[in-house]
């Protein structure tokens, strides 16, 4: 069964399918938000802000212009 609730953000209807849990991230029809499920019954969203963290990936090891890794002095 889909339940319906309303966007925090523009109040547009939401439709949260079946098989969603807590913590799940869902966007608005309406507005684009990303919004996180934070209560099953009643559902209830919140909106999901982003840090930079989230967009930035450190697993990769910083390189500068020369593609080597390493800083090159200038002379």
């Amino acid at each position: 069964m889909v339940k319906k609730t309303k966007c925090p953000v523009c109040k547009e209807n939401v439709e949260i399918e079946e098989g969603l849990g807590i913590a799940d991230i869902l966007n608005c029809q309406g507005c684009f938000a990303e919004l996180k499920l934070t209560k099953l019954n009643p559902v209830e969203l919140e909106e999901e802000i982003g840090t930079w963290d989230d967009y930035v990936d450190y697993s990769e090891e910083e390189e500068d212009f020369n593609g080597k890794g390493e800083r090159e002095e200038w002379s």
